[in-house]
């Protein structure tokens, strides 16, 4: 029988997760749209929104970069085109 309290902890222990980043975007955005709105910084709304988008980029980044990697080795080790 499994003990389910070394599982929960174990869940813990884990670094940082998805739901964990999403947390700390939200915060560096509100931040920053508190600031904008109470003009206590002068930059543009392309700079205050950019915890949102910057984020969007490394994701579309990040699995443009795994796709093209497993195309490479798709076609290394079998020779074949990975889309036919």
């Amino acid at each position: 029988m499994i003990n389910t309290e070394v599982t929960k902890n174990e869940k813990k222990k884990r670094g940082f997760t998805l739901k964990k980043w999403f947390a700390a975007v939200l915060i560096v955005f509100l931040i920053f749209l508190i600031l904008k709105i109470t003009r206590k910084i002068n930059w543009p709304w392309i700079w205050v929104l950019s915890p949102l988008w910057i984020g969007v980029f490394f994701a579309i980044f990040f699995t443009s970069f795994a796709v093209l990697v497993w195309m490479f080795l798709y076609k290394m080790m079998t020779g074949k085109n990975p889309f036919r």
